[in-house]
């Protein structure tokens, strides 16, 4: 029996206010209930404060006020996507984004996958929007978001 090897990247298409957030499966620690964050006093608004998440207390984040929105309600589907922190310069191993929804596993390679001609490059928190099928994502820049978050911790 012979196999055909696809190089597929395993992915999460998360639903925020007003678009969708296309990130690889990697980036992901874990989607759990959403729960409340404990805000923090004297914050910008993208910080929606503190979660408890095994054991330890993870910083939330709205992605929607970083991206120019107003911070998203709780919808009944919504979630708390635990990210984990890419950045060695960052003092948090994870950080978290309510979602919209629930999110969507996909399995995605050249085939399935296009890229957006658009200017949201000139927007620091969105690297570029792709087509998915028939649907266009986001694929947001984790560094900033992070970098953003440090500074603020700091």
């Amino acid at each position: 029996m012979s196999r055909v090897l696809t190089n597929f990247v395993a992915s999460q298409m998360i639903p925020v206010t007003n678009e969708n957030l296309l990130l690889p499966n990697t980036a992901v620690a874990e989607v759990v209930g959403y729960s409340s964050p404990v805000p923090a006093e004297d914050s910008p608004e993208w910080y929606l404060g503190l979660m408890q998440w095994r054991g330890q207390s993870i910083p939330v984040v709205s992605f929607e006020v970083f991206n120019n929105d107003a911070v998203a309600n709780v919808a009944p589907k919504s979630r708390m996507v635990v990210f984990n922190a890419i950045s060695s310069t960052t003092q948090f191993d994870f950080f978290a984004i309510p979602t919209q929804g629930i999110p969507q596993l996909m399995r995605l390679n050249n085939k399935n996958l296009s890229l957006v001609d658009d200017d949201s490059a000139s927007n620091d928190v969105l690297h570029c929007h792709v087509v998915v099928g028939d649907e266009v994502a986001a694929i947001p820049n984790l560094d900033t978001i992070e970098a953003q978050l440090s500074e603020h911790l700091a």
